[in-house]
Protein backbone atom coordinates (compact mmCIF):
# COMPACT_ATOMS: atom_id res chain seq x y z
CA UNK A 1 0.00 0.00 0.00
CA UNK A 2 1.08 3.60 -0.92
CA UNK A 3 0.03 6.89 -0.68
CA UNK A 4 -0.30 9.72 -3.22
CA UNK A 5 -0.61 13.23 -3.04
CA UNK A 6 -2.98 14.45 -6.01
CA UNK A 7 -0.51 17.72 -7.42
CA UNK A 8 -2.27 18.11 -10.30
CA UNK A 9 -4.85 21.04 -10.34
CA UNK A 10 -6.85 19.02 -13.32
CA UNK A 11 -6.52 16.10 -11.21
CA UNK A 12 -7.47 17.24 -7.93
CA UNK A 13 -10.44 18.24 -9.33
CA UNK A 14 -11.71 15.03 -10.23
CA UNK A 15 -10.16 13.75 -6.60
CA UNK A 16 -12.86 16.22 -5.21
CA UNK A 17 -15.85 15.67 -6.89
CA UNK A 18 -15.04 11.30 -6.24
CA UNK A 19 -14.81 12.33 -2.41
CA UNK A 20 -18.10 14.36 -3.20
CA UNK A 21 -19.66 11.14 -5.00
CA UNK A 22 -18.98 9.00 -2.64
CA UNK A 23 -19.97 10.91 0.46
CA UNK A 24 -23.06 11.54 -1.11
CA UNK A 25 -23.94 7.34 -1.41
CA UNK A 26 -23.29 7.19 2.10
CA UNK A 27 -25.74 9.52 3.04
CA UNK A 28 -28.12 8.57 0.64
CA UNK A 29 -28.11 5.17 1.93
CA UNK A 30 -28.42 6.21 5.20
CA UNK A 31 -31.32 8.20 4.69
CA UNK A 32 -33.10 5.16 2.65
CA UNK A 33 -32.63 2.70 5.62
CA UNK A 34 -33.35 5.53 8.42
CA UNK A 35 -36.74 6.15 5.92
CA UNK A 36 -37.80 2.08 6.81
CA UNK A 37 -37.00 1.67 9.83
CA UNK A 38 -40.93 1.58 12.03
CA UNK A 39 -38.92 1.05 15.02
CA UNK A 40 -36.56 3.29 17.60
CA UNK A 41 -33.00 2.71 16.74
CA UNK A 42 -29.39 3.00 18.12
CA UNK A 43 -27.88 3.56 14.80
CA UNK A 44 -27.12 2.09 11.49
CA UNK A 45 -24.83 -0.69 11.08
CA UNK A 46 -22.46 -0.99 7.78
CA UNK A 47 -19.66 -1.26 6.10
CA UNK A 48 -16.91 -0.19 3.49
CA UNK A 49 -14.87 -3.05 2.92
CA UNK A 50 -15.67 -5.32 -0.19
CA UNK A 51 -15.77 -3.89 -3.32
CA UNK A 52 -16.92 -0.15 -1.96
CA UNK A 53 -15.81 2.73 -0.97
CA UNK A 54 -18.63 3.77 0.30
CA UNK A 55 -20.73 2.49 3.53
CA UNK A 56 -23.41 0.06 2.68
CA UNK A 57 -25.86 -0.15 5.56
CA UNK A 58 -26.54 -3.86 6.58
CA UNK A 59 -28.59 -3.97 9.55
CA UNK A 60 -30.22 -1.72 12.14
CA UNK A 61 -28.52 -1.37 15.90
CA UNK A 62 -31.30 -2.05 18.32
CA UNK A 63 -31.48 -3.02 22.09
CA UNK A 64 -31.50 -6.35 23.34
CA UNK A 65 -34.70 -6.88 24.70
CA UNK A 66 -36.29 -4.39 21.65
CA UNK A 67 -39.60 -6.56 19.63
CA UNK A 68 -38.98 -6.22 16.14
CA UNK A 69 -42.13 -6.15 13.62
CA UNK A 70 -43.10 -8.51 10.92
CA UNK A 71 -40.56 -8.53 8.44
CA UNK A 72 -37.55 -7.97 10.61
CA UNK A 73 -35.73 -10.26 12.76
CA UNK A 74 -32.72 -10.26 15.57
CA UNK A 75 -29.00 -11.83 14.22
CA UNK A 76 -27.71 -14.17 16.48
CA UNK A 77 -26.11 -13.56 19.46
CA UNK A 78 -26.05 -9.58 18.06
CA UNK A 79 -28.34 -6.87 18.95
CA UNK A 80 -29.00 -6.31 15.29
CA UNK A 81 -31.87 -6.29 13.31
CA UNK A 82 -31.90 -7.45 9.33
CA UNK A 83 -34.85 -8.02 7.15
CA UNK A 84 -36.04 -11.68 7.51
CA UNK A 85 -36.51 -12.61 4.01
CA UNK A 86 -38.72 -15.62 4.96
CA UNK A 87 -41.39 -13.51 4.91
CA UNK A 88 -42.82 -11.35 2.12
CA UNK A 89 -42.49 -7.86 3.88
CA UNK A 90 -38.71 -9.18 4.84
CA UNK A 91 -38.33 -9.76 1.05
CA UNK A 92 -39.45 -6.31 0.47
CA UNK A 93 -36.81 -4.84 2.69
CA UNK A 94 -33.87 -7.21 1.68
CA UNK A 95 -34.71 -5.28 -1.93
CA UNK A 96 -34.54 -2.05 -0.05
CA UNK A 97 -31.23 -2.60 1.19
CA UNK A 98 -29.97 -4.30 -1.85
CA UNK A 99 -30.91 -0.90 -4.01
CA UNK A 100 -28.51 1.43 -2.10
CA UNK A 101 -26.14 3.13 -4.03
CA UNK A 102 -22.46 1.44 -4.47
CA UNK A 103 -19.66 2.98 -5.43
CA UNK A 104 -16.82 0.58 -6.94
CA UNK A 105 -13.48 0.30 -5.91
CA UNK A 106 -11.98 0.62 -9.46
CA UNK A 107 -13.61 4.07 -9.80
CA UNK A 108 -10.80 6.00 -8.14
CA UNK A 109 -7.83 4.53 -10.89
CA UNK A 110 -10.24 5.19 -13.66
CA UNK A 111 -10.78 8.30 -13.05
CA UNK A 112 -7.61 9.35 -12.30
CA UNK A 113 -6.22 7.51 -15.59
CA UNK A 114 -4.50 4.98 -13.32
CA UNK A 115 -5.53 1.60 -15.17
CA UNK A 116 -3.45 -1.62 -14.60
CA UNK A 117 -4.07 -4.22 -17.19
CA UNK A 118 -2.11 -6.97 -14.48
CA UNK A 119 -4.17 -6.35 -10.89
CA UNK A 120 -4.73 -9.52 -9.95
CA UNK A 121 -4.66 -11.64 -6.59
CA UNK A 122 -4.72 -10.03 -3.65
CA UNK A 123 -4.21 -6.17 -4.15
CA UNK A 124 -4.85 -3.25 -1.54
CA UNK A 125 -8.58 -1.83 -2.41
CA UNK A 126 -7.63 1.75 -3.58
CA UNK A 127 -9.15 4.57 -1.86
CA UNK A 128 -9.02 8.20 -1.80
CA UNK A 129 -9.33 11.16 1.13
CA UNK A 130 -9.65 14.78 0.96
CA UNK A 131 -8.21 16.88 3.98
CA UNK A 132 -10.20 18.38 6.15
CA UNK A 133 -9.73 22.18 4.87
CA UNK A 134 -10.35 20.31 1.46
CA UNK A 135 -6.78 21.93 -0.23
CA UNK A 136 -5.24 18.15 -0.83
CA UNK A 137 -6.29 14.92 -1.87
CA UNK A 138 -4.85 11.88 -1.10
CA UNK A 139 -4.90 8.27 -2.64
CA UNK A 140 -3.97 4.76 -1.25
CA UNK A 141 -3.31 2.35 -4.42
CA UNK A 142 -1.53 -0.36 -4.39
CA UNK A 143 2.75 -1.17 -4.76
CA UNK A 144 2.09 -2.61 -8.28
CA UNK A 145 1.16 1.18 -8.94
CA UNK A 146 4.41 3.40 -9.08
CA UNK A 147 4.05 6.88 -9.29
CA UNK A 148 7.23 8.06 -8.53
CA UNK A 149 8.13 8.86 -12.08
CA UNK A 150 4.68 10.89 -12.02
CA UNK A 151 4.86 14.51 -11.53
CA UNK A 152 0.72 14.66 -10.90
CA UNK A 153 1.52 12.64 -7.90
CA UNK A 154 3.40 13.04 -4.59
CA UNK A 155 4.21 10.02 -2.14
CA UNK A 156 3.21 10.83 1.25
CA UNK A 157 3.26 8.96 4.52
CA UNK A 158 0.71 7.47 6.25
CA UNK A 159 0.70 9.95 9.31
CA UNK A 160 0.79 12.89 6.96
CA UNK A 161 -2.48 11.68 6.00
CA UNK A 162 -3.96 11.05 9.51
CA UNK A 163 -3.29 14.35 10.42
CA UNK A 164 -4.41 16.13 7.43
CA UNK A 165 -7.51 13.94 7.59
CA UNK A 166 -8.40 13.71 11.41
CA UNK A 167 -9.61 15.64 13.80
Amino acid sequence: MRLWQIQNAKLLTKGKKLVTIIRKASAANNELIKSIVPFPHKGLFGYRNGWYLNTIITGVSIDPDQELPKGWRKRAKENIAVPDERTKEGKELANTFNSQIKVDYDLVPNSLGLILDNLYGKFTRPSIYMSRDKSEVYICLDDRYDLSEDPQFKEVLLSYVEKMINH
